[in-house]
């Protein structure tokens, strides 16, 4: 398997681009030259620059073997591995990416990464957003880019979230975590 991974933007105000690091010497070999621009609900998007936001997180669905992307801002597209682009009829005929809402139609932004289950369920995570002081996790409906209800976690900064290989939510934060009993993260 390879382990890929995006190169945010650089250098700064580049778009975003797909590679994989080689698991020989950590080197970023590239997939393509930008994941490019997209169409969708907000109208056409660059990933990685200014209108886009740059990629957080990315995290394949074992149901469908697609690999997804979000950007900071809160926009879920498909990546396609072979080219290293977006798809741009992900979601549709030149419908190539979801805005993550509320179902009131709020838009979500502060998007740190996304990760599937072993079912294929989409969970995204984001930072405080004042007045809160607390990160949130919701799960995304990976169709229509409608989230549930947030759920308040312990810390303020996360930065990534991944399932194990036991079926368990791992989540990483940018600093300190509260670590108290019975109020230990998983």
């Amino acid at each position: 398997g390879r382990f890929y991974t995006v190169n945010q933007g650089n250098p700064q105000g580049a778009a975003d681009q797909l590679g994989y690091l080689s698991l020989a010497n950590s080197a970023f070999i590239p997939v393509g030259t930008s994941l490019g621009s997209i169409n969708g609900v907000s109208g056409i998007i660059a990933i990685g620059v200014s209108t886009g936001g740059q990629t957080t997180g990315i995290s394949h669905d074992p149901t469908t073997g697609r690999t997804y992307g979000v950007t900071l801002s809160g926009f879920l597209y498909e990546i396609n591995l072979a080219t290293g682009a977006a798809n741009p009829n992900a979601f549709g005929p030149n419908v190539g990416y979801r805005r993550i809402t509320m179902a009131t139609g709020t838009n979500i932004g502060s998007i740190e990464d996304i990760a599937f289950s072993p079912t294929g369920v989409l969970y995204a995570v984001r930072n405080n957003i004042p007045p809160s002081t607390l990160g949130s996790i919701f799960v995304v409906d990976k169709v229509t880019g409608v989230a549930s209800a947030p759920v308040d976690l312990p810390d303020s900064e996360f930065e990534g979230i991944s399932f194990g290989p036991d079926g368990l939510l791992y989540a990483s934060t940018g600093y300190g975590v509260e670590t108290t009993p019975g109020n230990r993260n998983s």
